[in-house]
C-alpha cells in the first residue's frame, strides 16, 4: 500500500484540533485533564477495536468492497447485540 501524506496531515489536524480545544477551554475554567485524557484514551481504543475488527474482515476476503460492508455489519452487529442487553437489563 502506497504511503498517503494527504490523509497522514488530515489525521494530524484532527488531533491537533482536538487537543486545541480544551486548553483553549481551560483558559476560562477549571478543567479535569485525567477524565479529559481518559476520555482521549477510551476514544483511542475504540478506533483500535474499530480498526482491528476491519483488519479481520479484510483478511477474510480479497475484494475491499465487500471488506468495507462486512465490517459495518460486524460493527452494527455487536452495536445492536450491546443495545439489546443494555435494554434488557435495566
Amino acid at each position: 500500500m502506497k504511503d498517503n501524506p494527504k490523509l497522514l496531515f488530515f489525521i494530524s489536524v484532527i488531533l491537533i484540533m482536538l487537543i486545541m480545544m480544551p486548553l483553549s477551554l481551560s483558559m476560562g475554567t477549571e478543567l479535569d485533564f485525567i477524565k479529559l485524557f481518559s476520555g482521549f484514551f477510551g476514544l483511542f481504543l475504540m478506533l483500535a477495536a474499530f480498526g482491528a475488527a476491519g483488519l479481520y474482515m479484510s483478511s477474510l476476503t480479497d475484494n475491499p468492497m465487500i471488506a468495507a460492508i462486512s465490517t459495518f455489519g460486524l460493527l452494527l452487529l455487536l452495536w445492536m447485540i450491546s443495545v439489546n442487553s443494555a435494554s434488557a437489563t435495566g
